[in-house]
């Protein structure tokens, strides 16, 4: 077989070049976004391995604790197997054969979807105080982030036809030799599905925190501005700050990579560059589920180590003579600082009552 029995059909020779060069600077970029992907999930990792340590794996086994380390290290796993496999120049074919259900299942669907935004839906979730009715609502629209997820990944699975790499096929094209083009109209509706999800659940999220009663006593204790005040939430209310600035966040990292990928499927069908966003879903979920996962038990920590001293100090120095409406007064602030505590226990814990906050 020559090379020129690889070229489509009717494809003239110097269009065949320009095709080939536009071919290598894609799969160059492609291989280039996804070691570098992979290479942010590791730093990451090592930025917070001592915390992580302290926190989750001294932890007892929960479901939270499971999908962390899912979402953590099969993540990057991922990340390194589809870095690898597409940069190599001679994959085996035992491997290639079943790299596109891999991509679309393995990677992906399991790290993004399953594991990843499986946190963040438990999270919200339990915020509501497993409300039936949100629980209805965001059963749904997971589902059918996932549903969708898992069409288009069979629709393209079944498209792509891999073949044995022939031996006169140019080393500059790594990674496994497919034949396909699958049309815009198959990956378009899931990523428009995925946007549409975290949209609804960022809303969910901003409604939940502005109505909840904790919200509403701070700001009707603040006096002057209420919109300075405002932003000085991290302040008069770490808690409710940690919880919308993480949610905030992952809400923005997981829309801008699921409009990366409409954009790409939209300017780029048809060219490798399509596949750039796939590595970056993997990273984004990896990093944006953990450090929920992370933050919020550090928070834990931290804030029982303050609350203990705080009640120290409010026992030591209450002036025997008070009133009993000052007395109460404090007796109040501590309840509230109690009830914000199993607040976040319960976001902890998730839907597993076996978890541990």
């Amino acid at each position: 077989m020559s090379l020129t029995d690889l070229l489509p059909p009717g494809l003239s020779i110097a269009d065949a070049l320009q095709f080939f060069y536009q071919a290598v600077g894609d799969t160059f970029a492609v291989n280039l976004a996804a070691g570098a992907a992979s290479t942010w999930i590791a730093y990451d990792i090592c930025l917070t391995f001592a915390e992580e340590v302290e926190l989750v794996w001294k932890a007892k086994w929960s479901l939270p604790k499971v999908m962390y380390f899912a979402v953590r290290y099969y993540g990057l796993a991922a990340s390194l197997l589809y870095f690898l496999v597409n940069s190599s120049p001679s994959p085996p074919f035992t491997v290639c054969r079943h790299w596109p259900w891999y991509e679309a299942f393995g990677a992906t669907t399991a790290v993004a979807v399953l594991f990843g935004e499986g946190m963040f839906v438990l999270r919200l979730w339990a915020s509501y105080e497993r409300n039936k009715k949100v629980l209805v609502l965001i059963a749904f629209c997971f589902l059918a982030e996932l549903t969708s997820s898992i069409t288009v990944g069979t629709i393209e699975a079944r498209t792509i036809s891999v073949m044995p790499r022939p031996p006169s096929f140019p080393r500059a094209l790594p990674g496994c030799y497919t034949l396909a083009k699958v049309p815009l109209r198959n990956t378009l509706g899931a990523w428009i599905v995925n946007c549409s999800v975290a949209t609804v659940f960022f809303i969910l999220m901003l409604y939940r925190f502005f109505t909840s009663e904790s919200f509403r006593l701070e700001l009707s204790n603040v006096k002057g501005n209420p919109l300075a005040k405002w932003f000085e939430l991290r302040h008069f209310s770490p808690l409710l700050y940690l919880l919308l600035r993480d949610g905030i966040v992952y809400f923005a990292m997981i829309f801008f990579v699921n409009a990366l990928n409409m954009a790409l499927s939209i300017r780029m069908e048809g060219r490798a560059l399509e596949g750039m966003g796939i590595a970056w879903t993997i990273a984004v979920a990896s990093v944006a589920s953990s450090r929920l996962l992370l933050n919020l038990r550090g928070f834990i920590g931290g804030d029982r180590d303050a609350r203990s001293e705080s009640l120290k100090t409010t026992m030591r120095f209450e002036h025997p003579t008070a009133s009993g409406g000052s007395r109460r007064t404090a007796e109040d602030w501590i309840e509230m600082k109690e009830e914000r505590l199993a607040d976040v226990a319960v976001l902890e814990e998730s839907s597993d009552h076996h978890g541990e906050a």
